[in-house]
């Protein structure tokens, strides 16, 4: 497992090592979403429902099934946690 060896906070900024946001893309003004999963902080990024609705409803018309985004973004977390980071 990585762990991050720098991590601070101002004014509600993070700070990251360049090796972890290149890792996880994680580019300037990113929004990130902090949850607790069975006691350990878990940081990911955010993306607003919205946001995927708007950007897949170009080929709505063209699914026979709808996608349900929800479940898409918790499996993606999950995938993130279990990610061995070595």
């Amino acid at each position: 497992m990585n762990f991050f060896n720098t991590f601070s906070w101002r004014k509600g900024s993070g700070c990251y090592p360049k090796k972890n946001r290149d890792q996880f893309n994680l580019k300037p003004g990113v929004h990130l979403e902090f949850s607790i999963d069975d006691g350990k902080i878990v940081i990911s990024p955010h993306y607003s429902e919205s946001f995927l609705e708007d950007f897949c409803s170009i080929v709505k018309d063209k699914l026979k099934k709808p996608i349900k985004f929800k479940d898409i973004i918790e499996k993606e977390n999950v995938e993130r946690i279990n990610y061995d980071l070595s």
